[in-house]
């Protein structure tokens, strides 16, 4: 095995120096370049730690590094939430490493390395990115990647979102969304339901709010405009929004627009008319995620192609889309907030309603 003396060796640092950078220490007199040094090393050695010295220092011979973009928004929070609770019920410790968002793969591989020499059994990566995967000298698995092992087609899900509307006899669905460099797969979705269902995708149908004055005055003024009767929105946000404005302005859901939002959140039957979405199943994205890296820990699997599991989305029909309106006990059991049924849910709101009391 290769032991610490050798990294300090190849370094040309001391062995303290060496202890310092691999456990993470943050306080230590180790420059940030000597850091990376003494990591790449012992990276590129294929160092692990001693799993007796790590049960000394307190540290759980179970555990799961968890690599990640902030979720602080769509299904990532549900995504983590559910992941990181299967991985307790496999008697898994976590350590969790965010970084900023559209994590680069410069920083990927400083976590990566870091979490190596803590000594994890295996590695899990939450992130929109492509990664090289000769990065990883452990069991590791990439949720949300291009290059993907567990997955659900974007694409997939707003042609679904977009053939709902056509479905209902819709003819002019435009596409709504905040910025004109995002939302590749979805816009290919949208455009692949209109070619279907009415011959062309109609580039003047697609709405772009940093394009028209990124308010929402302008964004109804050009609904009206194009005279859209349907409205596939980006995300559940912006479909929220766009109901108000919509109401507000005089124009009635659904029966003069019809509109469906994009990832199941769990406040579409609380919009003033309840929200159609499409729902990215992420409980099942994360059970099969958590079943894979199992398996490849069990057959310490380092290198593999990517998986590529995908997982298909779901249309939930509700009244924005003229659908009849669902109950709250059946919406609760097919959005990001599966695992909460609806009775823990109350429980919940009623004890954090005591402590605020």
């Amino acid at each position: 095995m290769v032991t610490m003396k050798e990294i300090a060796r190849l370094a040309d640092v001391s062995q303290q120096a060496v202890s310092a950078a691999l456990s993470g220490t943050t306080h230590s007199r180790v420059s940030e370049r000597t850091r990376e040094k003494i990591l790449r090393i012992a990276h590129e050695m294929h160092y692990v730690p001693n799993a007796a010295s790590r049960i000394l220092k307190g540290v759980s011979p179970r555990m799961i590094g968890l690599v990640g973009e902030v979720p602080y928004f769509g299904t990532h929070p549900s995504l983590f939430r559910e992941f990181t609770a299967l991985l307790r019920e496999k008697k898994y410790d976590i350590t969790v490493r965010f970084s900023k968002m559209h994590l680069p793969e410069p920083d990927l591989v400083r976590i990566v390395r870091e979490l190596e020499m803590k000594g994890v059994d295996a590695i899990a990566v939450m992130s929109d990115n492509i990664f090289d995967r000769s990065v990883f000298s452990l069991p590791h698995l990439l949720l949300g990647s291009r290059e993907y092992d567990i997955g659900c087609s974007r694409r997939q899900a707003m042609y679904l979102a977009a053939s709902h509307l056509f479905g209902h006899g819709r003819r002019r669905v435009g596409f709504v969304h905040i910025r004109s460099n995002a939302l590749p797969e979805r816009l290919a979705g949208w455009r692949q339901a209109c070619i279907e269902h009415t011959g062309g995708p109609l580039d003047e149908l697609e709405i772009c709010a940093d394009r028209c004055g990124n308010d929402t005055d302008s964004i109804v003024r050009r609904i009206r405009e194009l005279k859209l009767d349907g409205l596939c929105a980006q995300n559940d946000f912006v479909a929220g929004r766009l109901i108000h404005s919509l109401l507000r302005r005089g124009i009635r859901v659904p029966d003069d627009v019809a509109v469906i939002g994009f990832d199941g959140l769990s406040f579409c039957d609380f919009c003033a008319v309840p929200l159609a979405t499409v729902v990215i199943p992420v409980q099942e994205q994360a059970r099969l995620g958590v079943e894979l890296l199992m398996e490849r820990i069990r057959n310490k699997t380092i290198q593999a192609e990517p998986a590529r599991i995908e997982v298909p989305p779901v249309v939930y029909a509700n009244a924005s889309c003229g659908c009849p309106e669902h109950s709250d006990r059946e919406f609760y059991t097919v959005n990001a907030f599966q695992s909460l049924e609806l009775d823990r849910l109350e429980n919940y709101g009623r004890d954090l309603f005591a402590e605020l009391k």
